[in-house]
């Protein structure tokens, strides 16, 4: 079976992702000035998009870069993409010997996946100073917590939003997969319990497992915390009520409430440790 990335297979590659790909992506991915941040749920195919622009960018030096992985092998992937020579001392490049290499250059081109995690100070002064003297286009996860990033995120360009797929694009998906991982499930049952993210498409092609009973991503979580104060509210309201005109059906009601919401929090705090 090929090694190469499943949506670069010919039966595979970038569906339901095409047209975003050719009308947002790629008309900035080889323009010296534009730049893009890819934003989408994780699992929704960012890495592979962020992969294709990185196959069709025509810049002389380019890098691709997870900040999953430890500064030093950050360095080391980008002295290796630009083919850099370092000056160091020993058998073995120190980081601070590799970033001289790298600060030393200029005008090239770096994809950066996950930049949602380049929060410590080290990476991100890092990449700020990339961002300055080079082109960076990256994707971060949908619903990333801004605060700490916010200084290389104004650097990054044009936000492209990466949806989920459709049911179309998901059943295509799902059967081709299946077919090429020679998965033993139904692909239908694939595209049913997807919700639309590719990643899990692969999965339950790859282990032959359909898992139905995940936790809810972010998107999909109800948060009930307004109604439940709104009640309590409305039972505190009721007994008050009910003391000050002495309406012993009122402060019963609120009674027989407070008693309903011991029991539901008790119910909603073991849901909330499965």
């Amino acid at each position: 079976m090929s090694s190469k990335p499943l949506w670069q297979e010919d039966s595979i590659t970038l569906i339901g992702r095409r047209s975003l790909l050719e009308r947002q992506i790629k008309p900035r991915v080889n323009n010296p000035s534009l730049r893009f941040l890819l934003v989408g749920e994780s699992g929704a195919g960012r890495t592979a998009l962020l992969e294709a622009a990185f196959k069709i960018c025509n810049f002389e030096k380019k890098s691709l870069i997870s900040c999953k992985e430890n500064h030093s092998e950050i360095c080391k992937k980008i002295i290796a993409d630009w083919e850099l020579d370092v000056d160091c001392e020993k058998s073995k490049p120190t980081v601070v010997e590799m970033e001289q290499a790298i600060f030393g250059e200029s005008g090239h081109i770096i994809f950066v996946d996950d930049v949602q995690r380049a929060t410590s100070a080290k990476k991100l002064d890092f990449f700020k100073v990339l961002a300055e003297r080079h082109k960076v286009c990256g994707t971060m996860q949908k619903g990333t917590a801004r605060a700490k990033i916010k200084p290389l995120l104004g650097m990054m360009g044009k936000e492209i939003k990466v949806s989920k797929l459709n049911r179309v694009n998901s059943l295509k998906m799902a059967e081709r997969v299946c077919v090429h991982l020679s998965s033993n499930i139904s692909h239908i049952d694939v595209a049913n319990n997807c919700k639309g993210l590719p990643s899990k498409i692969v999965n339950f092609a790859r282990t032959n497992e359909i898992i139905r009973n995940e936790i809810r991503s972010q998107d999909e979580e109800i948060d009930i915390a307004p109604f439940f104060l709104m009640f309590l509210a409305c039972i505190v309201v009721f007994r008050y009520i009910g003391r000050a005109m002495q309406a012993t059906d009122f402060v019963l009601l609120g009674g027989v409430g407070m008693v309903f919401l011991i029991f539901a929090r008790g119910f909603l705090l073991k849901g909330r440790d499965k």
